[in-house]
């Protein structure tokens, strides 16, 4: 399962068309995690569950090619990550095991046997720049290569040893009020194991986008005036979201279960999740967090949708400090001649945080100082 950016999610507002809204229902990333535990999961080294990771090394055996010793690596593929586990002596690859169970084949035996296929294009390369592989997706193939060259520069003692832990314990549970600023479930994410959130949402989303009351570039309907929004739903329904199915970026099922099983999340709990969150949605109040009743809409209509989200950067928020002239100034508040920023560029308007519902603040402040220097150097 890729992971995708708020920011290129959000465009168009699927977060926000999302019934279970901009934030995502859930976290695979699990709430109640500690200080210790989210600094062990924030550095990216993982060991399999119940194995004890082998301490970090920096150079490779004198004696050959490899530290001998199996290693073990993940990237994203399709659908979630894909898992390489390979064995080496010290100048070879003696083994490979590859997960690939969450891609595409759609029955066991062709996922045993796509990576069966990958195990000996390994061993026969002696490599991760192996031949191409029959069955595997033009995602998949990457994928297993990239973690494979981690597994042989770990090896290498290139890079620290990964250590791969199970982020699915705890996750699937709803921990955020999905109607907030951007970067309230951002923050919130950080509490999270994984830094991340997921979105979920049915086939009535453009149903209820209409109720939403979205502004902005979240706005998927006309305005009330007429004024077009800045992506309208039919953009969306017809090409983003299929577009976004195809790479990977959102995953598409015909139950919550299923779902669950492409996010890499426990089935039981979310669909538990999506059962409770349905029954508030039905009440009209939310209990748990206090989302408004226009937004609180179920997820009970098949076909179901869900996308991993993480940070993302959008733009500077506090860059070149300016005077009032928007005249660009040094350390020592001096304005520096010849220079003026103003938009995005420019520091001192926005300061810790960007009232994205207060729609236009960023675009007018942009027009606006850009058509004040513009006038202010033509008179110079």
């Amino acid at each position: 399962m890729k992971t995708i950016s708020r920011r290129d999610f959000l465009k168009g507002a699927l977060a926000g068309t999302a019934s279970v809204a901009a934030a995502g229902i859930l976290g695979a990333c699990a709430s109640g995690t500690d200080a210790a535990t989210l600094a062990a999961t924030a550095a990216e080294t993982t060991a399999a569950p119940g194995t004890e990771a082998p301490a970090a090394t920096t150079a490779a055996s004198p004696e050959g090619l490899y530290i001998p010793g199996t290693y073990q690596a993940q990237a994203d593929g399709k659908n979630g990550p894909v898992t390489v586990s390979m064995t080496f002596d010290a100048n070879s690859i003696t083994d490979a095991v590859v997960d690939v169970s969450r891609e595409d084949p759609p029955n066991i035996s062709d996922k045993e046997q796509l990576a069966a296929s990958f195990q000996e294009a390994i061993l026969a390369a002696q490599s991760a720049e192996f031949d191409a592989v029959a069955g595997a997706s033009d995602i998949t193939s990457p994928a297993v290569a990239k973690a494979a060259a981690k597994c042989i520069a770990q090896a290498k003692g290139e890079i620290p040893i990964e250590v791969i832990t199970d982020n699915t314990d705890a996750g699937g549970k709803r921990f955020f009020n999905e109607s907030g600023t951007y970067e309230g479930i951002l923050h919130a994410d950080e509490y999270q194991k994984g830094h991340c959130h997921y979105t979920l949402f049915d086939s009535n989303w453009t149903t209820y986008a209409q109720q939403f009351k979205m502004h902005g570039c979240s706005r998927l309907y006309p305005f009330e005036n007429g004024a077009d929004p800045n992506i309208p739903f039919q953009a969306i329904e017809g090409g983003m979201l299929p577009g976004l199915i195809e790479s990977g970026f959102v995953v598409q099922a015909d139950t919550v279960e299923e779902l669950a099983e492409k996010l890499g999340l426990p089935a039981d709990e979310l669909k538990a999740t999506v059962d409770h969150y349905n029954e508030l949605a039905h009440a009209g109040e939310d209990t748990d967090f206090g989302k408004e009743a226009f937004r609180l809409t179920p997820v009970d209509t098949a076909p179901f949708y869900g996308a991993k989200n993480t940070g993302y950067v959008l733009c500077t928020m506090d860059g070149i400090q300016i005077d009032t002239s928007m005249n660009a100034i040094d350390t020592e508040g001096n304005p520096i001649p010849g220079l003026y920023v103003v938009g995005n560029d420019s520091g001192c308007y926005f300061a810790n945080t960007y009232p994205n519902l207060s729609t236009g603040m960023a675009c007018g402040r942009t027009v606006t100082f850009g058509r004040l220097l513009g006038k202010q150097l033509a008179q110079m």
